[in-house]
């Protein structure tokens, strides 16, 4: 592996300063992303975990040197190559171009402010943290900026895409993380910046930051739900009111929702802007979208509901309706409920 120390340097200056500038010298013309790992994001990532297990070790919070060392590299790598295939994927499903050399590329060169953000928690107690939570929303606006020019992503669906895909990675990674027996209050982005918590209302962060750490304990806590559905299957008036009622509040979420993207919207395209008023609205708008993006979810879990059973009750009602009541006792009967609330439910 061939490293060319100065531009290394450059590009990392860059995506701490100026990732449009750096884009713009390096990559519009195009790279293969074997390319740019090997260049850049290789060289970067093993410097940003050898540091991370260093410092980690040091300060008591890792243990195990070499096997820190190695779940940091692996962790951080996967982490960003997941996070590059989604946003091209979808960039490619909402009118851009679904390539992954060019996420890649802008996500590499995003991610530096959250590398050296959570470096220096490990190394500045409580200050560190703090500056590792803005150095995170730091990489969400060069994202912002980055994506529409890897790939190609029209105006009008630049938020969209960006939501979109954040979502995606955000929930994946918190699945990822209930599988493999990853707190939920120990989370990543992108395998870059990490947001520390202690469990309880000490370990809650404000913020975009917080928002994803209390979307990935709403998304723990509604995996433990458990139901038992009935044998005939059934639903009940009862089961049917509580799903008319969270798809009511869901829906006001989601209209609050539209407000604030529109809001962050403008305040992105306001000309000249700065760093702090684009990571204010990043910030905002970020914090919305994963509310309403797991609005239901939100709403029966911190309500006291059971989300295995809502779950069930929404997927019998909806098999119902496109059945249109045929093909069994249960549909018949569930159609027949469903049949003057389907509009509202959008069945």
């Amino acid at each position: 592996m061939d490293f060319d120390t100065n531009k290394i340097i450059d590009l990392t200056r860059h995506g701490l300063a100026n990732p449009i500038v750096g884009w713009h010298k390096y990559f519009k013309g195009g790279s293969s992303w074997l390319v740019t790992a090997q260049e850049f994001t290789a060289p970067v990532i093993i410097v940003y975990a050898l540091l991370s297990t260093v410092f980690g070790s040091l300060s008591g919070a890792y243990s195990g040197f070499f096997s820190t060392l190695m779940m940091s590299l692996c962790g951080t790598a996967i982490s960003l190559v997941v996070a590059a295939f989604l946003f091209s994927a979808i960039g490619g499903v909402m009118g851009g171009n679904s390539n992954f050399s060019n996420s890649f590329a802008a996500f590499s060169l995003a991610m530096i402010p959250a590398y050296l953000g959570s470096l220096l928690s490990l190394i500045v107690p409580l200050i560190g943290l703090l500056i590792a939570l803005a150095a995170a929303l730091v990489t969400l606006v060069y994202l912002y900026r980055l994506m529409p020019l890897a790939l190609g992503v029209p105006d009008r669906k630049r938020a969209a895409h960006f939501a979109v895909s954040l979502v995606t990675v955000v929930v994946l990674h918190a699945l990822v993380g209930g599988i493999l027996g990853t707190s939920a209050h120990d989370t990543h982005l992108a395998g870059g910046a990490e947001v520390r918590g202690t469990g309880g209302n000490g370990g809650y962060h404000g913020g975009a930051m917080g928002q994803i750490q209390h979307q990935a304990t709403i998304i723990e806590k509604a995996e433990q739900s458990t139901f038992d559905p009935p044998a005939n299957g059934r639903v009940t008036r009862e089961q049917l009111e509580y799903q008319l009622e969270v798809q009511r509040k869901a829906e006001k979420v989601r209209k609050r929702l539209e407000e604030s993207v529109v809001q962050a919207e403008e305040k992105l395209g306001a000309e000249p802007q700065s760093t702090s008023s684009a990571f204010s609205a990043i910030s905002s708008g970020f914090s919305s979208v994963l509310e309403a993006a797991n609005a239901e979810m939100n709403i029966v879990v911190t309500g006291g509901g059971n989300w295995a059973e809502y779950s069930w009750v929404k997927n019998q009602l909806f098999t119902a309706s496109i059945h249109g009541g045929d093909g069994s006792p249960a549909n018949a009967h569930n159609f027949k409920l469903l049949e003057p609330y389907r509009s509202e439910l959008g069945l």
